[in-house]
């Protein structure tokens, strides 16, 4: 299963991103979480654990911060994890809760199906997820595209 969503997740990345109306590049997420601390509505009790340490404004100066320098755009998903796929004989035939979708470094999808993965089959799997995908781990974009899904949504 964790090797099918990896293979899946790769697919659904090699969408042909062009004229593709939905920006969720950093600059623009960035922009949208702005504007949420700042009328108050991110809810840090929301907050995975690894996040809970940060006030609203302060996980934003983190995010402002370390933003990466360039991005690897594709189209996202914007919420790749284990229930939003459809999978038939240990293939994805189908993604659900595409509401997010959009142009978006791919580690945006990469770090949050990892966290799925931990918590939908336990840990020690994300390394066969990341290499059913085709990556690398970077410890880093994980980090950063975590705590921005945190407080985009």
């Amino acid at each position: 299963t964790v090797r099918s969503l990896g293979a899946g997740l790769r697919a659904f990345h090699a969408i042909d991103p062009t004229g593709c109306p939905f920006d969720h590049r950093v600059a623009a997420t960035l922009a949208h979480v702005r504007d949420r601390v700042r009328r108050g509505t991110v809810d840090p009790a929301g907050f995975h654990d690894d996040h809970r340490h940060h006030t609203p404004s302060g996980a934003l100066a983190v995010l402002e911060r370390h933003a990466p320098a360039r991005e690897d755009v594709v189209v996202t998903h914007g919420d790749y994890c284990f229930p939003n796929v459809l999978l038939r004989r240990d293939r994805v035939v189908g993604y659900l809760d595409v509401g997010e979708a959009g142009l978006g470094d791919r580690w945006r999808d990469l770090a949050v199906a990892t966290w799925s993965t931990t918590w939908n089959v336990g840990p020690g799997f994300e390394a066969l997820f990341l290499e059913a995908y085709g990556i690398a781990r970077d410890e880093a974009r994980m980090r950063y595209f975590r705590l921005l899904y945190d407080l985009e949504s």
